[in-house]
């Protein structure tokens, strides 16, 4: 939640590791917009867990964005930002 980026393979490689480990992810609200062969996601959440040992809480919007290719949805970008206060 510091605003940096963080590719594909990183991410799989510190949840595989179990470095980051989520106990609970609350969806509160979802919204979902198509565009030919585009899908946007928006929403909240509130996430629970813990990165390295050490526990963190999170209250946050969320964009998800999917194409269509050949008929499969493919997830290809997320985008998260704090609410403050949360």
């Amino acid at each position: 939640m510091s605003g940096s980026e963080i590719d594909k393979p990183a991410l799989l490689a510190v949840i595989s590791s179990k470095r980051l480990k989520f106990e609970s992810v609350e969806v509160l609200d979802s919204r979902e917009r198509r565009h030919e062969n585009a899908a946007i996601i928006t929403g909240s959440t509130r996430m629970r867990g813990s990165f390295e040992g050490q526990p963190f809480a999170a209250h946050s919007r969320y964009t998800h964005v999917f194409i269509n290719e050949g008929g499969e949805w493919r997830f290809v970008s997320a985008q998260g930002t704090p609410i403050a206060g949360g």
